[in-house]
């Protein structure tokens, strides 16, 4: 499948960039999040990049016969109504796997939000994995990784290199991009 969204991709004119990250274990986010045809990029790219990993969706998405074909994708279900814990239960994945991809969307969801959600990043900073700034960009046809980059004590400075990245990309419905902004995070953004 990963393949197919590859080359599915790539015949309507998409293109990749960046560089395939050789750690072992790392935290992808990808954003912006604005339709489920990011599922299909991130797919591309992965195949793309010859990279495989776990992304966490929301149960509902895996009711019916969705459920397998995400699960076969490295679909993880999420009850986002008892999110209590996902924080520590990620963490310990990390500390106990040898290698471990995650892709997140800090967005949390296609709809219109205030900010995104600041798991990614304790996670990161738990886990002691770095962050691979993954994006889309739907006008250009451009899907991209960046340089991994460490989670620091200064959630400021990491969320303004982070700011600085997705600065100019478009998601696939830009009513619906929510700001690169933490509710965690001091002062106005």
């Amino acid at each position: 499948m990963y393949g197919l969204a590859h080359r599915f991709l790539t015949a309507r004119g998409w293109t990749f960039e960046g560089t395939r990250p050789e750690a072992p274990k790392f935290l992808a986010i990808g954003a912006p999040h604005t339709s489920n045809w990011d599922f299909v990029a991130f797919l591309g790219a992965m195949a793309h990049f010859d990279l495989r990993a776990n992304v966490l969706i929301k149960d509902s998405a895996f009711v019916g016969p969705l459920g397998p074909l995400l699960r076969s994708l490295g679909g993880i279900p999420v009850d986002r109504s008892r999110a209590q814990g996902l924080v520590d239960r990620t963490v310990e994945a990390y500390r106990k796997a040898k290698e471990l991809v995650l892709v997140l969307a800090p967005e949390g969801t296609r709809s219109n939000a205030e900010h995104w959600r600041s798991g990614f990043h304790r996670i990161a900073s738990e886990a002691a994995v770095p962050i691979l700034p993954a994006w889309v960009d739907y006008p250009t046809r451009r899907i991209g990784f960046e340089p991994l980059m460490a989670a620091t004590v200064d959630l400021r400075g990491d969320m303004d290199r982070l700011r600085e990245v997705y600065r100019s990309k478009m998601g696939r419905h830009p009513e619906r991009m929510k700001p690169v902004r933490l509710a965690a995070e001091p002062g106005p953004a």
